[in-house]
């Protein structure tokens, strides 16, 4: 995998501190994470990280990440620690449709949604940002690389996005 190959990185137990400092701060001041990730790998190591250092506040799953969590669950031989992921997946909620995300939206108590798409090129992720982006209190923290020309991206350097054609600019962090 080259995507990163030219680069040096923090070790990864330093980016997994850095994340769960990050959430929570978050949660401490009675904010909502938001976490677009990758249906498939991305978002199941997220729902691990949480696990492994015992986040216990309301966790979403929502998007294609629930259809591929749900497969890789059927395949234990696959995994090096099988338990250590069903242990995890216990604790999340699954989004199943508009109703339950509005009222997860609706709610305002502190969570996390880890939701799909991770470049915000569509999916749910838009309708949670769109919904709980202008509370300062609230995080959006994109867990992987943003291609150039993606919202990711436009969001990441610009702090904008393009929401059902028009440009939004959250004041969530």
């Amino acid at each position: 995998e080259t995507t990163y190959g030219d680069e040096i990185h923090k070790s990864r137990k330093e980016q997994e501190r850095a994340l769960i400092e990050e959430i929570r701060e978050t949660i401490d001041n009675r904010g909502v994470v938001i976490l677009p990730a990758f249906a498939i790998e991305r978002s199941q190591e997220l729902l691990c990280i949480l696990e492994r250092y015992n986040v216990n506040v309301p966790i979403y799953l929502d998007g294609m990440a629930k259809l591929a969590t749900t497969i890789f669950s059927q395949h234990p031989t696959y995994f090096r620690d099988f338990l250590k992921f069903k242990k995890a997946i216990e604790k999340v909620e699954f989004v199943k449709n508009q109703k339950k995300r509005d009222k997860i939206v609706n709610k305002l108590e502190p969570c996390i949604i880890i939701t799909t798409a991770g470049m915000l090129e569509g999916g749910p992720a838009l309708y949670y940002i769109r919904e709980l982006g202008d509370d300062p209190r609230n995080k959006i923290i994109l867990t992987g690389y943003q291609v150039e020309g993606t919202n990711g991206k436009r969001l990441l350097d610009k702090n904008k996005l393009y929401i059902d054609g028009k440009v939004y600019s959250p004041r969530a962090k």
